[in-house]
């Protein structure tokens, strides 16, 4: 109820980035997919303008997950 959850599916990025996004901190998880990409995002009623943003910035957002998660 205090969260909110996107579900972004896009297909040229090959990777599954979870992300959960908190007032206090955030975690990425990124596991790599052959398949397609889906991006799971928990984020909290304040951060709604960051939303939009990680809906934009996916491409890099996954990319800088991908480095840092392997």
């Amino acid at each position: 109820p205090v969260s909110s959850v996107v579900l972004i599916i896009q297909n040229p990025v090959s990777s599954v980035v979870l992300i959960i996004q908190n007032p206090v901190s955030s975690v990425v998880l990124s596991i790599q997919s052959p398949v397609s990409s889906v991006v799971l995002s928990i984020q909290s009623p304040v951060s709604s303008v960051m939303r939009k943003s990680y809906s934009i910035l996916f491409p890099y957002l996954a990319a800088i997950s991908l480095i840092r998660g392997s």
